[in-house]
């Protein structure tokens, strides 16, 4: 289960189709075994102090979703670190995929919660990748 002060968030109120954003968070590491629960819409990359974690296709329903938890502990030096998500939202139906709106919701803790998504969370386009170019 994910913190309840964590939010579903995105850039904008009215995200289109093939949207790339990304999402960057601060975080004290302290030594300890640290993980982070993300569900994200549609695709996902994580990063902590730039080096990729994880990628992966968001299985989940409207009403139902569920997070994936990574144990990021190795990635993290002690004092602090950046915690930054690539999200793709695709904006479509598809065999693979239900159309339910864009956004991610993430939370980052060891035995306490150090960060997660909310209205503080800086975010924007991610530049790297071509907006709004529909596959089909």
């Amino acid at each position: 289960m994910l913190d309840k002060r964590a939010k579903w968030i995105w850039i904008n109120d009215n995200a289109d189709g093939e949207e790339y954003a990304f999402f960057k968070e601060n975080f004290e590491f302290r030594g300890k075994k640290t993980t982070v629960k993300i569900v994200a819409e549609t695709d996902f990359i994580l990063y902590v102090n730039k080096k990729r974690v994880a990628f992966g296709q968001f299985a989940g329903f409207k009403n139902l979703k569920y997070f994936e938890e990574f144990d990021i502990t190795n990635f993290c030096t002690v004092g602090q670190n950046s915690l930054e998500i690539t999200v793709r939202y695709e904006g479509v139906n598809s065999f693979t995929h239900i159309e339910d709106g864009a956004g991610v919701i993430f939370t980052v803790s060891d035995d306490e919660l150090l960060a997660y998504s909310g209205t503080h969370t800086l975010c924007g386009y991610d530049n790297r990748y071509l907006q709004h170019n529909r596959r089909f």
